[in-house]
């Protein structure tokens, strides 16, 4: 997944009607053979911009954690298992955070290699039922050598 790659994210409640729609920039730069960090701007519609960082680390286990920085001051961590050539990540939250659950892969197309992400987030008590969400990015730039 290393690179910077550009699309789009949607989400959709739970009768598949678009809620959120934002084209997305993502930088992967490894770190370590066991690390990368990551970088996402989204750009929503009217101009907001959202910024985080991540850091993705593969454990002895081959089991993978991701801590996640919002630009708000939030933190999530994620877990995840490769399956194949895609990981599946997940985050068990207590509480008023969303629990979700994705799968991302990078297909290789025709027309370049295509990252995908596709999951559901159900949401905690103060904004109640399900998201489902889906990400299309394509290869812009390349790993430095």
């Amino acid at each position: 997944r290393e690179g910077v790659w550009e699309g789009a994210f949607r989400t959709f409640d739970a009768q598949g009607d678009l809620t959120e729609s934002m084209t997305v920039r993502r930088e992967h730069t490894a770190i370590s053979s066991t690390e990368q960090d990551v970088v996402e701007t989204d750009r929503l519609a009217g101009g907001l911009e959202r910024r985080w960082r991540g850091r993705i680390v593969v454990n002895e286990d081959g089991r993978l954690a991701c801590r996640i920085w919002g630009s708000d001051g939030s933190v999530k961590v994620m877990s995840g298992v490769r399956e194949g050539r895609a990981i599946r990540w997940s985050r068990a939250a207590p509480g008023a955070d969303p629990s979700e659950s994705f799968r991302e892969e990078v297909i290789q197309t025709t027309t370049g290699d295509l990252y995908t992400i596709d999951g559901a987030a159900l949401m905690g008590a103060e904004q109640p039922g399900m998201t489902l969400f889906t990400g299309r990015y394509r290869r812009v730039a390349s790993p430095n050598p």
